[in-house]
């Protein structure tokens, strides 16, 4: 089975849309990755990725963006680093700093960066989960190989059960040149390749 996963965005800090029949075109199911990249002038350039799901896409990036806002996300700095983590304690110390810690909020809110593929584009609903996973499966091996790349996702998404071989593929046309090769560089250009196991097929003894 072929499943293609046609990119579309960015959305962010000003880019989203107002209108109304633009901002339901957001309303779909499909999965999404949030991308936040950082380029201190001291350091390496590094890119930020969070692989998610959601039956509609613009309710969740609205959501990451008022979890900056509150302090429900860690935030980081020019780095990337984190100067700031989600526990309780730090959020206290943020009360008490208001100055310094709207300053990330501010830097972090603006670089967030959300593309996504909709599932009426190239896949059924019941896959949401199985291409979550295998997402972020594929994005953990990208990082592994580059210093440039971390993945964010504190836990960890299992591509549940199928019965038949899956092939997910990726269409980057929608993309300006640069969208393109950053979502290439994450994910890689190739499809991803899910087998079932021969157990499932009862060639083990």
């Amino acid at each position: 089975m072929n499943l293609t996963l046609r990119w579309q965005g960015p959305v962010g800090a000003g880019l989203f849309p107002e209108k109304g029949d633009e901002v339901s075109a957001l309303a779909e199911p499909g999965v999404y990755l949030r991308i936040k990249h950082y380029d201190a002038a001291d350091t390496e350039a590094r890119t930020v990725a969070y692989v998610g799901q959601s039956k509609q896409l613009i309710v969740r990036f609205d959501q990451h963006l008022r979890d900056i806002l509150t302090f429900s996300s860690a935030l980081r700095d020019d780095t990337g680093a984190v100067a700031l983590a989600r526990d309780g304690v730090s959020r206290y110390q943020a009360y008490n700093a208001l100055g310094p810690v709207m300053a990330l909020v501010a830097a972090e809110a603006a670089r967030l960066r959300f593309y996504w593929a909709t599932c009426e584009d190239g896949f059924d609903m019941a896959f949401l989960g199985l291409i979550e996973g295998a997402l972020k499966t594929r994005l953990e091996s990208q990082v592994l190989e580059s210093n440039a790349f971390a993945c964010e996702n504190i836990q960890g998404i299992g591509e549940g059960d199928f019965d038949e071989d899956i092939v997910i593929c990726h269409e980057f046309d929608a993309l300006r040149a640069a969208d393109s090769a950053l979502l290439g560089s994450l994910l890689g250009d190739d499809p991803i390749h899910l087998t079932v196991p021969l157990a499932d097929f009862d060639h083990v003894e």
